[in-house]
């Protein structure tokens, strides 16, 4: 007889999913992990054969009270009539069955399938991720159901329904409802411990839906949500070099929100990323190798702003040179690999953020208001790019807020900055309260500069604390 560690199991993700696991003899990955170059491990405990018994219940919709999400003809989206649709399909509604098969948690199911939406995922990851990011999300839930569940129902109460308004304020009961889920799973997060690499991915998971409900609801709470997330994570990821072999699909969408936050407000990151190698990432794409020159640049500015040393110019001079020379690290069948409208958001998301790096280094040599013809030019190519990508692919490339940000400081306008941040601005379209709170800045520094001058780049921490 067979011990139980020689039967062969599907992985940890294709058993979430319900799906068949498939593998070459001999092969590292299963297809599905190796495909969307994610970690493929068998890990969970060993149980018992058999059927196991499950409880009788029902479970209400919103529409009808009484009715089961088991009856998949009401519950799940329509099947598409093209093949090349049929997959995706599939993979949403296996993840919307086995959610409404999952024991009774009241409306909760039914509005969190809200979140596993393309629609919704494709505001935030590239379409080539979607499926990716949505088995991570299902993966977590019944992997650690009570902790992020709170988080991932107060993301999808605060979330704009169909035909909803994103300037439109929710209205008092759905916000307080909102807030009272976020409030539950930030005491859940604050009780989380991370002994094991295998931590890591829930701690993220809880951190970026939290991100995405402080995002909704203007940001203001978003720093302090990464910080405390990185730095649960932080020991162990600099111990192992940044090399952990889990999902760390939510990592580079908390560090660039921190390190925006930082470079826009001052401070320095909770961590400086290490990112692999001829990789895609499915919020930033190419742009992850670049994300270390903007730590180098929060380090910098707040250095300058306490203690300006003798070498600062040669500091600046060195990374200058650096962020002209980086390239994006582009892996073998890239362009095969990705449809032409993600190659072009892609790439603009690449070359705006290079030259915002390069426009804030001009700002920390240079007080706004001088040597503007440099800055206006660095401006004007990052709109122009954003305007263009928008033209060609019908949609405003994703995580370049900290970029148009960085441009705006350069717009005298005050009807064009907003036009700007109204049209390009990937978070505001989700979140008009996020995308005011960016034009209050961006004014609040306008106004510093006619009364604070040479006004730097590093003073922007200082004015930022300054009262109203």
């Amino acid at each position: 007889m067979l011990h139980e560690s020689q039967l062969p199991r599907s992985c940890d993700r294709c058993h979430a999913l319900k799906e068949r696991c498939q593998r070459l003899p001999g092969a590292p990955k299963c297809d599905r992990c190796d495909r969307l170059q994610l970690p493929c491990q068998s890990n969970r405990p060993v149980k018992r054969p058999g059927r196991r018994p499950r409880p009788y219940h029902h479970l209400r919709t919103a529409s009808k009270p009484a009715a089961s999400l088991n009856s998949t003809e009401e519950s799940l989206p329509t099947p598409p009539a093209e093949d090349k649709d049929k997959e995706k399909w599939h993979s949403l509604c296996s993840s919307l069955t086995r959610l409404a098969d999952s024991p009774p948690i009241d409306d909760d199911v039914h509005i969190m399938q809200r979140i596993l939406s393309d629609e919704f995922l494709q505001q935030f990851v590239l379409p080539s991720f979607c499926e990716a990011h949505r088995e991570t999300l299902v993966s977590q839930f019944f992997a650690s159901r009570s902790i992020v569940k709170d988080a991932y129902v107060a993301c999808a109460i605060s979330m704009p329904g169909p035909g909803e308004d994103v300037s439109v304020p929710l209205d008092d009961m759905r916000l307080a409802s909102s807030y009272r889920r976020a409030s539950a799973a930030l005491s859940v997060l604050r009780t989380i411990k991370i002994k094991g690499e295998h931590d890591v991915p829930l701690c993220l998971a809880l951190g970026g839906a939290l991100l995405t409900f402080a995002l909704r609801v203007g940001g203001s709470d978003a720093h302090a949500i990464c910080s405390n997330v990185l730095g649960m994570a932080k020991d162990l990821y600099e111990q192992k070099g940044g090399a952990i072999p889990v999902d760390l699909g939510f990592l580079t969408c908390l560090v660039l929100t921190e390190t925006s936050e930082c470079l826009l407000r001052g401070g320095v990151p909770t961590l400086r990323l290490r990112p692999p190698a001829a990789s895609v990432d499915r919020y930033i794409g190419l742009t992850q190798t670049l994300m270390p020159y903007f730590y180098d640049l929060c380090v910098l500015s707040t250095g300058m702003a306490q203690d300006p040393g003798d070498d600062t110019a040669e500091r600046l001079d060195a990374l200058e040179r650096e962020i002209r020379n980086w390239l994006p690290d582009t892996p073998d069948g890239f362009i095969n690999n990705y449809s032409a409208t993600e190659v072009s958001r892609m790439t603009c998301q690449a070359t705006v953020m290079q030259t915002a790096a390069l426009l804030v280094i001009h700002r920390l040599r240079h007080p706004f208001g001088t040597e503007q013809d440099a800055a206006r030019a660095m401006s004007s190519s990052i709109l122009k790019q954003l305007d263009l990508t928008r033209l060609i692919t019908g949609q405003t490339p994703r995580s370049i807020d900290l970029a148009l940000a960085v441009a705006c400081l350069e717009v005298e306008d005050e009807a064009e900055r907003w036009h700007h941040l109204r049209s390009a601005s990937s978070i505001g379209i989700y979140s008009g309260l996020f995308r005011k709170r960016m034009a209050d800045w961006i004014t609040m520094v306008w106004q510093a500069r006619q009364t604070h001058c040479p006004l730097y780049w590093y003073d922007l921490g200082a004015v930022h604390r300054t009262p109203s």
